[in-house]
């Protein structure tokens, strides 16, 4: 399966994503599901794993709802671009590099992978193209982005409240 094909079936594929991941190609970019031995080697809660143009995806991610793995595609694909722009070895190396400077610092595994910048990028990316998605186009006043966006999606869809850090509940990377 490709990755422009997961995010027309969400609804997700847009011009405002396209330039966001540019030069990448979602409809290049292969999104398998992920082995046990894989999985194994994730640190707990992780869902989808990037590595250059291929995307790693828990297989009960992948049979599940198409907006949750439209959601982590899109996180995903800017890792993606991000390996494209820096390289496979200086991206790695820069990722690892501040992940155990982070749990080195004592900041917790937990938050030294949230403050790894690729990370951030990916995160703020995926915020970015799903809100204008859910904003108060319907002139609802008093109502929050985030009201909008509970009462359209909420848990019940997509698992987690769309523009709730990716990594909150699962550790998506």
């Amino acid at each position: 399966m490709n990755a422009g094909r997961i995010l027309r079936k969400a609804g997700l594929d847009g011009d405002e994503l396209r330039a966001a991941i540019a030069p990448v190609d979602p409809d290049s970019v292969n999104v398998w599901p992920a082995s046990r031995l894989m999985m194994r080697l994730w640190r707990r809660g992780i869902r989808g794993v990037t590595i250059r143009n291929s995307v790693f995806v828990d297989p009960d991610i992948l049979r599940g709802d198409p907006g949750r793995l439209g959601r982590l595609v899109i996180h995903e694909l800017v890792h993606v671009r991000q390996f494209s722009e820096s390289g496979y070895i200086p991206f790695s190396l820069r990722y690892v590099y501040e992940y155990l400077r982070g749990a080195l610092q004592g900041k917790g595994l937990r938050q030294a992978y949230l403050d790894i910048s690729a990370e951030q990028e990916a995160r703020a990316v995926t915020e970015a193209i799903l809100r204008p998605l859910f904003s108060p186009r319907w002139g609802e006043s008093g109502s929050t982005d985030d009201d909008i966006i509970e009462s359209l999606l909420g848990r019940r869809v997509l698992g987690v409240h769309p523009l709730q850090d990716l990594d909150e509940d699962r550790g998506d990377h």
